[in-house]
């Protein structure tokens, strides 16, 4: 997926949730691309504060997981409207990569249902953390709004088992977490 074909199907405009937001201006069905991140790198957490202004991580480092022993992992490119993706309780979209933090590669961001022309495109922060780490006062104002923004070993374990059945989950995540689901997976893969 090039920049060109995304800047023909997404715009970025003002969110009803916080700041801005990337909005689709087509539908897409479910498990189709909406884009990639080129690149994936493993980093020390960076706060807001140890992030140099005018640098890559500021215009479009999405922290996109962090692993037990404490490297995020961060993607993106310069300056991409991708960096307007915001959170929502009940997402639309998911962060598909592969299964261990070693080296560089390509991850996607896919639709986990059908988005419509004009949704926002959101994901569930949630997905990308694993660092006991919460944020109170959700503002996503999704139904199922959980009012708190948490990392993944904190979420309802059936919200769990849907988000690692819809493979937005790391396997490094899941057997942090839910190690007898990991050996299920790969029972199916087998």
């Amino acid at each position: 997926i090039t920049l060109e074909r995304e800047k023909v199907n997404y715009e970025v405009r003002e969110s009803g949730i916080e700041g801005k937001g990337w909005y689709a201006k087509r539908d897409f069905q479910q498990g189709e691309a909406l884009s990639h991140y080129l690149v994936g790198r493993y980093e020390d957490i960076r706060s807001d504060d140890q992030i140099e202004e005018g640098s890559d991580f500021e215009h479009s480092a999405i922290q996109s997981g962090v692993t037990p022993d404490g490297k995020a992992l961060y993607v993106g490119v310069p300056n991409h409207p991708r960096r307007y993706i915001n959170h929502s309780c009940e997402p639309n979209a998911g962060i598909r990569r592969p299964s261990r933090p070693e080296g560089g590669w390509d991850s996607e961001l896919v639709a986990i249902r059908p988005i419509r022309d004009g949704e926002e495109i959101v994901i569930d922060y949630s997905t990308t953390q694993l660092e006991k780490w919460s944020m109170d006062g959700c503002r996503c104002g999704a139904k199922a709004c959980r009012h708190t923004v948490t990392d993944f070993a904190q979420l309802d374990s059936d919200l769990q088992e849907n988000y690692i059945k819809l493979g937005i989950v790391p396997d490094w995540m899941i057997e942090a977490t839910r190690p007898e689901l990991l050996l299920e997976i790969e029972g199916q893969k087998g």
